[in-house]
């Protein structure tokens, strides 16, 4: 099946910011096997990860165990967002969501 946005998390959060998407919320269980699908053969086009091992298949820039994003929380692929304590930013998950969804939106 394919999905606009796939989030890879185990954050307990509202996720229902992304309604106009057809989205998915999976556990960290669950991990890239190429750039565009998951483990469990899940498409699509963009996603948010919030563990390092999701993305283990992937080779992201890193910089002492964070990954390297943008001011949207973009890795060095377009298509794929980090949140939480793994790209070092000081703002709340909530805030880093709401960049991530504001950016989506102007897409």
């Amino acid at each position: 099946m394919h999905y606009d946005l796939i989030i890879i998390s185990n954050l307990k959060i509202n996720w229902d910011i992304f309604k106009d998407f057809n989205y998915l919320v999976i556990d960290e269980n669950h991990y890239l096997t190429d750039f565009y699908q998951t483990n469990n053969n899940l498409s699509f086009d963009t996603l948010i990860f919030s563990n390092l091992n999701s993305i283990k298949n992937i080779e992201l820039l890193t910089d002492n165990g964070q990954v390297i994003t943008n001011n949207v929380f973009q890795t060095n692929f377009d298509h794929l967002f980090a949140i939480g304590s793994i790209n070092g930013s000081q703002k709340s998950i909530y805030d880093q969501i709401v960049i991530i969804y504001e950016f989506l939106k102007m897409e």
